[in-house]
């Protein structure tokens, strides 16, 4: 099954929320990741619990190169899309 930009979306607002300890809608989806203070343990964390959500393997530069949780969820989504 693939994701939709939307699930990834709440899940990456759920769970981004629950590590940095906000409730979920203190969370903005055009605002950096680095905003919040995103770390690269942080990152690691998260960028593993995404993975296996999309079912792949994700490179830890991804919170980088797709800076909010908007621009990640949108290139996720349309990597999916792309592979079924």
């Amino acid at each position: 099954m693939t994701n939709t930009r939307q699930d990834i979306q709440n899940w990456l607002i759920d769970r981004f929320a629950a590590l940095i300890q906000v409730a979920p809608h203190e969370i903005d989806i055009d605002r950096a990741f680095t905003d919040y203070a995103l770390d690269s343990a942080l990152a690691v964390t998260l960028t593993q619990e995404l993975g296996g959500l999309v079912g792949e393997e994700l490179s830890i530069t991804l919170f980088w190169e797709y800076p909010s949780i908007r621009t990640l969820s949108e290139a996720l989504a349309s990597q999916g899309a792309e592979q079924t």
